[in-house]
């Protein structure tokens, strides 16, 4: 069982950073092309930051017991 809740979380956290990577490509391409970042990329950006942080803590707790 929580080898199961593991294995979620890392591919949950792989996911995290693909989101995050990919905001910052955006938003990095979209400063070149437009000379200022767009919301989509600012909110992926935050999204995924948030959600790795989030996996970070659940990953931890889990860990601890």
């Amino acid at each position: 069982m929580r080898s199961d809740k593991l294995n979620r979380l890392i591919f949950y956290r792989k996911a995290s950073i693909s989101v995050l990577m990919i905001g910052v490509a955006l938003v990095a391409f979209m400063i070149i092309v437009e000379d200022e970042p767009g919301g989509v990329p600012l909110i992926l950006v935050l999204t995924g930051t948030l959600w790795f942080f989030f996996l970070r803590f659940k990953t931890r707790a889990i860990n601890s017991n």
